[in-house]
């Protein structure tokens, strides 16, 4: 008799609402975070995909506003990365000519590496080396 459909949706428990952790990191934007599954003691945390790791969190949030704070930062740390490999690109390539110039062999140097190039960025590091001599 309980396993008529009709039946089973009345026992059937809601999904838990997830909680997320944020916690300091050494990279911009300088926290990450993750899913919670099991909180400790001590105040520390253990995170989905971070297996033997605990972290101590500066922040806890849940259901769909820690969701949507955690995609932010994901967010905001993947288009931070484009411009960091854009700049990168951009001032290998003015590093190559200036190094290439003074008489330097840059062969082998990685002064750039495949991907995002930094075309508009290779005007800002020019001035930034004209400024500087």
């Amino acid at each position: 008799m309980l396993n008529h459909p009709a039946l089973t949706c009345l026992f059937k428990r809601p999904e838990p609402v997830k909680t997320y952790a944020f916690w300091k990191y050494d990279r911009f934007p300088y926290f990450l975070s993750g899913v919670v599954i099991e909180q400790h003691d001590d105040g520390h945390v253990s995170v989905e995909g971070y297996r033997g790791y605990r972290f101590k969190p500066f922040y806890l949030a849940t259901g769909k506003h820690g969701e949507e704070l955690s995609t932010l930062g994901r967010r905001i740390h993947n288009a931070y990365r484009i411009h960091e490999e854009c700049a990168r690109n951009a001032a290998g390539t003015v590093a190559e000519k200036l190094l290439s110039e003074a008489g330097l062999p840059t062969t082998g140097l990685q002064l750039k590496r495949t991907g995002w190039q930094g075309g508009g960025y290779e005007e800002i590091f020019r001035k930034q080396m004209e400024q500087e001599r």
